[in-house]
C-alpha cells in the first residue's frame, strides 16, 4: 500500500466542508511521503474540517494496511472520512468499531446493493454518520430506483448528486449513454427530498 496523490484543500469532495484527500493504492510504488503529508495535514488542521481516504483505483477497504495511514494522519477534532463504494463489510466493520473512521462517503452509481445496504446499516447500527455521492446515470438510476434507495438511506446526512459526464466515464458499457437533462435531474432530486437530511444536486 502507498499514497499515490495528496490533495491539501478540497472543497467539492463533501460540500461545505474543508478536506484535506490522501489518494492510495495497493502494492508498491514510489508515490507520495506519508511522513510528508501526516506534517503538513498538522500544520493545516486549524483550517481543515476533516482528512479524507480515498483511492483512484481500487476500494480503499480492500488495500491492506489502510490502518496505517488513518493512524499516520488522524488528527484530534478533525473527521476522518472514507470514501468508498462499500465493497468490505467486514473491514469498515473493524475500522469504525476501532474508532480509525467516524464518518463514511459512499460513492455510487445506482441504488445499493446488498453489500452495500449491509454496510449502510452497519453505520446507521454504529451511530456513525455518512453521505452518499450518487452519479446519475441513465438506465442504472430511474425514478424507481430513486424511490429504492430512498427506503434504504432514510440516516443519511447528505445526497449529493452528481450528472453523468460521458466524457469522464471509464466504464465502456455506459460511456455512450446520454446524460439526464437538468428537468429529469431535478424531478429525481425531488424524490430524495426528506430521505437525507441535505440532498445537493451538483
Amino acid at each position: 500500500m502507498f499514497v499515490t496523490k495528496y490533495s491539501r484543500i478540497n472543497t467539492t469532495m463533501c460540500p461545505g466542508q474543508y478536506l484535506s484527500v490522501i489518494y492510495v493504492s495497493d502494492g508498491e510504488g514510489a508515490g507520495v511521503s506519508l511522513i510528508q503529508v501526516a506534517n503538513t495535514i498538522r500544520e493545516d488542521r486549524e483550517s481543515l474540517d476533516g482528512v479524507a481516504i480515498a483511492s483512484e483505483d481500487n476500494d480503499p477497504l480492500n488495500i491492506d494496511d489502510l490502518y496505517t495511514v488513518i493512524k499516520n494522519v488522524k488528527q484530534p477534532n478533525l473527521d476522518m472520512i472514507l470514501v468508498t463504494e462499500g465493497r468490505g463489510f467486514r473491514n469498515l466493520d473493524d475500522l469504525v468499531g476501532a474508532g480509525y473512521i467516524n464518518f463514511v462517503n459512499f460513492v455510487m452509481d445506482s441504488t445499493p446493493d446488498k453489500e452495500q445496504r449491509d454496510c449502510i446499516k452497519l453505520l446507521t447500527d454504529a451511530g456513525c454518520p455518512y453521505m452518499i455521492t450518487l452519479t446519475m446515470i441513465p438506465g442504472r438510476v430511474s425514478e424507481q430506483s430513486m424511490k429504492d434507495m430512498m427506503e434504504v438511506i432514510h440516516s443519511c446526512k447528505r445526497l449529493v448528486l452528481l450528472p453523468f459526464d460521458p466524457a469522464k466515464c471509464r466504464n465502456p458499457t455506459v460511456a455512450g449513454t446520454k446524460p439526464f437533462s437538468k428537468k429529469e435531474m431535478m424531478s429525481l432530486a425531488a424524490l430524495a427530498k426528506g430521505a437525507a437530511v441535505d440532498v445537493i444536486m451538483v
